[in-house]
């Protein structure tokens, strides 16, 4: 019999030959499992980064897509028009000059005669036109006021003090007309708002057709007749 010894050494000899006979196999997949270990985190991190990259460009998409759709449905109307008229409405830049006939055709068109107002040129800049304003308003002129002279004036106003005697008929107010800085060149299109606009033309409708000194807006070019005759002698 084989004393253990010796069965030891046949199992050395045996697993050596084993080894030795499937070398390549061994060293193959040593190497598959090193590639393995630093390729696949490598691979994880890369489908974390488009699986974001395409998160982006999805919200991109969207965004392109809203843009799209608010720039179809502004073609509708006469976008042109409308930023003039509001640009007289809500000034981007005030000018106190025109506060003046602003402050005309309240008159006008609310049917309150205006005893007295304070100057435009009074106050901070930074805090705007405030004026104080006197005007004879009864009882059937009143509502009339208050009903008109938010826009009817051609400007945005708000009032921020109000009082009223019914003895003497005189209002009282504290009128702000307001004005607000818009940066140019901004890339975001806003969302279009369908009854904002519609409220936006109703305004500008009721203004022209109620107010006899506002200035239709037409930012629309003139055609220029280019077949006038010409003179051969430019000092005839």
């Amino acid at each position: 019999m084989l004393s253990l010894k010796s069965k030891k050494i046949l199992q050395s000899r045996y697993l050596y030959r084993i080894i030795m006979r499937h070398v390549l196999y061994i060293v193959a997949l040593i190497i598959f499992i090193s590639l393995a270990l630093s390729y696949i985190p490598y691979q994880i991190n890369q489908y974390a980064k488009l699986r974001k990259e395409s998160g982006v460009l999805d919200e991109e998409l969207v965004i392109l897509e809203k843009r799209n759709d608010a720039i179809s449905k502004y073609n509708a109307v006469d976008v042109d028009e409308l930023i003039v008229f509001l640009n007289d409405l809500f000034p981007s830049i005030e000018d106190r000059f025109s506060i003046f006939s602003a402050v005309d055709n309240l008159e006008i068109v609310t049917e309150t005669p205006i005893v007295s107002y304070s100057s435009p040129f009074e106050g901070k800049v930074e805090e705007g036109v405030k004026l104080s304003i006197q005007a004879l308003a009864d009882e059937s002129r009143l509502p009339i006021f208050l009903r008109d002279y938010p826009y009817l004036s051609g400007r945005l106003i708000t009032l921020e003090r109000f009082n009223f005697d019914p003895v003497s008929d005189i209002l009282d107010v504290t009128a702000a007309f307001h004005s607000k800085d818009i940066p140019v060149g901004a890339t975001v299109i806003p969302e279009y708002n369908d009854a904002l606009m519609k409220r936006i033309i109703a305004i500008k409708q009721q203004l022209e057709e109620r107010n006899p000194s506002f200035r239709k807006t037409n930012v629309h070019e003139e055609t220029i007749p280019v077949d006038y005759s010409t003179k051969q002698n430019p000092f005839e």
